[in-house]
């Protein structure tokens, strides 16, 4: 009787030692590179969704002068414009922050800009950078413009709370992996995947329960081992 119990008792799954091992799993926090073109439509997604809205837009094509402007957008409160600049670098520099301000103090756009918003896809938290932005900043703010500076840590904190956003341009598996909550459509599709799922597991096993009863037609009932 012994041995017949220890037998059956090793037929018993137990899941591995590392599968109670609970602790922090944290999201992910900077999103990858993307193509310089793609870069610039996120931002431009990104400025339609920021609030006092009235109209926004890519600015400029390929090739033509742009005045320092990738994108602009007229704020409904006051009609001024904030505009932004969308620079795709793997590493940023002070030398990149001063020119992106001179190309755009040169241009035709200031007297009726209130914010200047400089996007880079690299961090700009190293302190030479950090030294440059608030040199930068004195400088628009005697002109009564707020500089904004977006590095990929500051652009990434935004996009945590814009899942729509993550999915267009990165896919399902950046969401899951990166954004604090997926968005309602792709939340539905996983709760629907997951509860068939559930469901095939449940009728496997009310199928083979039922075929092993000894009420169970022969049609149904499991061959004898």
């Amino acid at each position: 009787m012994g041995k017949k119990r220890q037998k059956s008792a090793s037929k018993v799954w137990v899941p591995p030692e590392s599968a109670y091992q609970l602790g922090p799993r944290p999201h992910l926090q900077i999103l990858p590179l993307l193509p310089w073109e793609y870069f610039q439509r996120l931002c431009a997604r990104l400025a339609q969704r920021g609030g006092d809205v009235e109209f926004s837009q890519e600015y400029g094509l390929p090739g033509q002068a742009q005045e320092g402007i990738d994108i602009f957008v007229r704020r409904r409160s006051s009609g001024r414009y904030a505009v932004w600049q969308c620079k795709r670098y793997q590493e940023a520099s002070a030398s990149l922050i001063e020119e992106a301000v001179d190309e755009f103090l040169a241009g035709e756009w200031v007297a009726e800009t209130e914010e200047f918003v400089l996007c880079i896809s690299a961090p700009i938290e190293e302190r030479s950078l950090a030294d440059e932005i608030k040199r930068q900043h004195e400088r628009l703010n005697a002109k009564s413009i707020t500089l904004t500076p977006l590095g990929i840590v500051q652009l990434s904190e935004r996009l945590k709370d814009q899942p729509e956003l993550v999915h267009d341009f990165f896919g399902l598996q950046a969401v899951k992996d990166f954004a604090a909550k997926p968005p309602p459509r792709i939340s539905l599709a996983v709760n629907l995947v997951r509860t068939k799922c559930a469901i095939s597991a449940f009728c496997c096993v009310a199928v083979i329960r039922i075929t092993s009863r000894a009420w169970t037609p022969d049609c149904l009932r499991l061959p004898a081992r």
